[in-house]
């Protein structure tokens, strides 16, 4: 890498979106077929070949890399790291990991993290590179799910993108993503590859590769990101679940109304209103597991209003808020 390398795409470069050039040398290049990953794009600087991502990558395909904080790590700082939600790595990690890992790993790409050979999470990108300039650079992450399972241990095909692959960052290819659903996504995490084409632009909405957010900026942008990362993981995992619980109320209470404010949609906005309400968790979703087996006595129906203050930071039950509510000392 020359002296006048870069992390990121730059304004000033002009960019070919019409190829996709896969060889090591940038002067090697093919027309990207139909089934082919959205184009790389590549600085046009002479001193500079470090080829960059596109913004937005495509939603017709899906992008899962492994990364490993593997035996350079002791298990107190794998803790602070997992603690502070974020990846990090060696920028110069050999075989072109570390220019993977600074240059190729937009937001919302999809990762799961390991340990050695030691499964941990799944997780989806949910910030632009960090410490750029340090020998260890970092990217912030959301978790979508922790390990589904008592042992993280993992035996099965020895792949580049697998636990006990000898690699640190590595991007599952698209010809093996059926194969990483049956050994890794599947046993490990209770999820399948239909769940994340669901889920890939729900929880983190891309940006750029460029740009850092002020420090007001980045709580927000945290706090939209897991309440979107909640709604998200409710839709996919408890679809038929919260039509049943919707229809039990129903049934017993003859309409859909808010457990909390008692607000009916279909009262106040007519036919637009009909059988439109919000399915809450009981039991927070970052407390479940594979075994946990939710019933609709799980849910409460609750309004669009009443669903965003019981997920505020501090906490608060619906028996709680229904009170306050009706308190006439509250301000």
């Amino acid at each position: 890498m020359g002296t006048s390398s870069h992390n990121s795409c730059g304004s000033g470069f002009a960019y070919r979106r019409d190829a996709l050039r896969t060889s090591r040398h940038p002067e090697t290049s093919h027309v990207a077929r139909k089934d082919s990953p959205p184009p790389y794009t590549y600085s046009s600087s002479t001193n500079d070949r470090i080829r960059c991502m596109a913004d937005k990558p495509s939603d017709s395909y899906l992008r899962i890399w492994k990364h490993s904080h593997g035996k350079d790590f002791s298990e107190a700082e794998r803790d602070k790291y997992r603690s502070r939600s974020v990846l990090t790595l060696y920028r110069d990690t050999r075989k072109g990991q570390g220019t993977a890992f600074r240059t190729e790993m937009p937001i919302g790409d999809f990762f799961y993290l390991t340990h050695g050979n030691n499964v941990r999470l799944f997780g989806q990108i949910s910030s632009v590179l960090k410490k750029r300039r340090a020998n260890w650079v970092e990217r912030e992450y959301i978790t979508i799910r922790p390990l589904q399972r008592q042992s993280g241990h993992y035996s099965g095909s020895p792949k580049w993108w697998a636990p006990n692959g000898n690699t640190t960052c590595r991007l599952v290819p698209n010809h093996d993503l059926k194969l990483f659903e049956k050994q890794v996504l599947l046993p490990f995490f209770r999820m399948r590859l239909r769940d994340l084409e669901q889920l890939q632009w729900a929880i983190v909405e891309p940006m750029g590769l460029e740009g850092a957010a002020s420090a007001i900026g980045v709580k927000y942008e945290d706090a939209v990101k897991r309440l979107r990362q909640h709604m998200a993981l409710e839709t996919v995992r408890n679809r038929k679940l919260v039509r049943d619980a919707k229809l039990a109320f129903r049934k017993k209470h003859g309409r859909l109304f808010c457990e909390v404010c008692d607000f009916d949609f279909s009262s106040r906005y007519g036919k637009l209103g009909n059988d439109y309400i919000e399915a809450h968790h009981l039991v927070p979703i970052s407390r479940l597991s594979a075994a946990t087996l939710l019933t609709i006595q799980d849910l409460a129906m609750v309004c669009a209003n009443c669903h965003r203050m019981l997920h505020l930071p501090r906490g608060i039950s619906i028996k709680d808020l229904r009170m306050l509510l009706r308190s006439p000392s509250q301000s």
